[in-house]
């Protein structure tokens, strides 16, 4: 999620018409977070697909569409607990102009017997020139 914020950003700043083509690519998408359930760190990688488009309005709002599908392991830090981070996230928004957060909230899949899932939500903050500033994240057990 880091990454898309991080071309977000790119493309708003690029985007000037009304016209924005559509593009796809795909990321690598990685970190680091905490099962609350049981307090170790979980390490994820994986790779994140999106297809998006970022259009910015004469009056300055920002428009952005963008359909993502991600596949992420994991793996717990002292319990060897491995976990699947896999969905999608459609958007479709319109925004003031910056600075602008955005929120994705995951579902860490336990796949080790007698360790829980949980989720975690990711916060990624956009200043007023367009970049990415900071990434926060909370979790919760089931």
């Amino acid at each position: 999620m880091r990454f898309r914020l991080l071309f977000i950003a790119c493309a708003v700043v690029m985007t000037v018409s009304a016209g924005a083509q559509m593009v796809s690519y795909s990321k690598p998408y990685s970190g680091t977070t905490t099962n609350p359930c049981n307090g170790e760190s979980v390490v994820f990688s994986g790779t994140i697909h999106i297809h998006e488009k970022t259009q910015i309005a004469t009056d300055g709002r920002i428009h952005f569409v963008a359909n993502e599908n991600y596949s992420v392991s994991g793996r717990g830090q002292s319990t060897g607990a491995y976990y699947n981070i896999g969905g999608n996230m459609h958007t479709n928004s319109k925004f003031p102009s910056f600075p602008i957060s955005f929120r994705s909230k995951s579902r860490f899949n336990s796949q080790s017997y007698g360790v829980p899932g949980f989720y975690a939500t990711f916060v990624f903050h956009v200043n007023g020139n367009g970049i990415q500033t900071t990434v926060s994240s909370t979790s919760s057990c089931n």
